[in-house]
């Protein structure tokens, strides 16, 4: 089960009125909402409508072992992506939540910030990561237009132990004007309830 009540706990103090906290706790939510059911039980999770059908495209193979839903817009704040693949033996989950904000750019040094301060004393969660710098390189000289050599600065986490006894990572990326938790985990199908 996702920590979510701890961490909105943690978030939900006198520093929620900024904005870092604000959208760290609005997307840990939706991130809690919308991934955990297919982490517990991803055939089950399939066959729930959302509870928001605005801007859904919903699709599911014939045989009901293919599912992708996706929910949102980049230009609206929000983004959901969920895909499962079931097999026989296991299924595989990938979540993606984002928000965006194309008005401004996000703070990622307060985001940093905040995050480090959510996690428990106890250790029973881990961050590791911090800033990344990815350079677009062509080899053969031949993209068009100048590319080589662009430089972009980003801040790309995973945080352990926020699944409960899973071990499942969390994928958190920062950059402007955009924020994602991403999970991809396998789920075995006997271990459901």
């Amino acid at each position: 089960m996702i920590r979510a009540l701890t961490i909105s706990l943690c978030l939900a103090g006198p520093a929620a009125a900024q904005a870092p906290s604000a959208i760290l706790t609005d997307l840990w939510n939706d991130f809690s909402s919308t991934c955990a059911p297919f982490l517990a039980n991803p055939v089950t999770a399939m066959a729930q409508s959302p509870a928001n059908l605005q801007y859904l495209r919903h699709e599911q193979s014939a045989d009901g072992r293919l599912f992708r839903r996706h929910q949102g817009r980049w230009g609206l704040g929000q983004y959901r992506l969920v895909e499962v693949a079931v097999g026989t033996q296991a299924a595989h989950v990938y979540c993606q939540i984002a928000r965006t904000s194309p008005d401004h750019n996000f703070n990622s040094n307060a985001m940093e910030a905040t995050l480090r301060q959510i996690l428990p004393a106890d250790g029973s969660m881990r961050l590791a990561g911090g800033p990344t710098r990815i350079t677009l390189m062509d080899p053969n000289d031949d993209a068009e237009g100048d590319v080589d050599g662009i430089s972009q600065t980003y801040r790309k986490f995973l945080l352990e132990g926020a699944l409960g006894p899973r071990s499942d990572l969390i994928l958190i990326e920062m950059s402007s004007p955009q924020v994602l938790f991403t999970v991809s985990a396998t789920v075995p199908l006997e271990d459901v309830q």
